[in-house]
């Protein structure tokens, strides 16, 4: 028996005994590689990794620096791993002391789930002017590849 399958999440595969396989392309924005990229309808996975402000890591644990913030400045990001990363955190930390570079992190807010795709927001508003840092720990056990799109 012949396979149709294309091993391409961007295409939905038929076969017809008369004319063989067909590959029609999903809908631009359907998620492919595990949710790590969009198709763009012509049958591409394009990584969401690829926009300014996107980090992307495969380690255990992985701080992405922000910088010093300002009073009033909101931060954001979203993340979205791999299939099968398992289970991974996101914390956003912000320096105890006002050392440059900062020799001590607190944690500021987590989204701690059991889904490898989380978004968190926060408002500066206290401990403006401090050093703010991301952070991506993957607690099932392993590294996984993620990528991180976040504001500022």
């Amino acid at each position: 028996m012949i396979s149709c399958d294309d091993a391409n999440d961007c295409t939905t595969d038929s076969c017809d005994p008369a004319s063989g396989c067909a590959h029609k392309f999903v809908a631009a924005g359907s998620l492919c590689n595990g949710g790590a990229g969009e198709c763009d309808g012509s049958g591409e996975c394009v990584s969401t990794c690829d926009a300014s402000g996107t980090v992307s890591g495969s380690n255990r644990n992985d701080y992405i620096l922000i910088g010093r913030l300002a009073s009033g400045t909101v931060v954001s990001s979203s993340l979205e791993c791999a299939q099968g990363a398992g289970n991974v955190d996101l914390y956003l930390q912000r320096c105890r002391n006002n050392s440059d570079p900062c020799t001590s992190w607190r944690t500021r807010r987590s989204s701690r789930r059991s889904t490898c795709s989380e978004s968190l927001t926060h408002a500066v508003s206290r401990y403006a002017g401090r050093h703010f840092r991301w952070r991506v720990r993957h607690r099932s056990g392993g590294a996984a590849d993620y990528c991180l799109n976040h504001t500022p």
